[in-house]
């Protein structure tokens, strides 16, 4: 979702003459902004595709649900850079898209937005830890 929102009208909207895709707030650029939103959302939308498959009320299987969500999360974040690639490729893209640091940096926001989500469902899921940073 909001990679599609960084797609569609991050390379379209200017504020005093800087792109959006371009626009940085100190050193954090709009583009990493949207690619740890859009890794964090999909670890939620992954969770709620396999979190049956991790129900045991008896003993939480935590470990494991962090990996697999990391995982898929930053899977979905690859092909979303291969989506960018093939842009590169085939539509001549680069100038919009960016360059192979700009590849490599998505990925990493990508990772982290899949390790902070997947620890606020880890935390979730715990309630206990939850409610401890929650209440303080």
């Amino acid at each position: 979702m909001f990679y599609f929102l960084d797609a569609r009208w991050g390379g379209v909207i200017f504020f005093n003459g800087v792109r959006l895709y371009d626009l940085a707030f100190g050193f954090i650029k709009y583009d990493s902004i949207v690619h740890f939103l859009g890794s964090l959302t999909i670890v939620f939308v992954v969770y709620s595709l396999i979190h049956n498959y991790f129900y045991n009320p008896t003993k939480p299987d935590s470990k494991n649900l962090f990996l697999i969500l990391v995982l898929m999360t930053a899977g979905a974040g690859t092909l979303i850079e291969l989506i960018e690639l093939i842009a590169v490729i085939f539509f001549n893209a680069g100038v919009g898209v960016g360059d192979y640091m700009n590849n490599a940096i998505d990925l990493l926001v990508n990772f982290l937005g899949a390790l902070a989500g997947s620890l606020i469902v880890v935390l979730y899921r715990n309630k206990k830890t939850f409610g401890r940073f929650i209440d303080g």
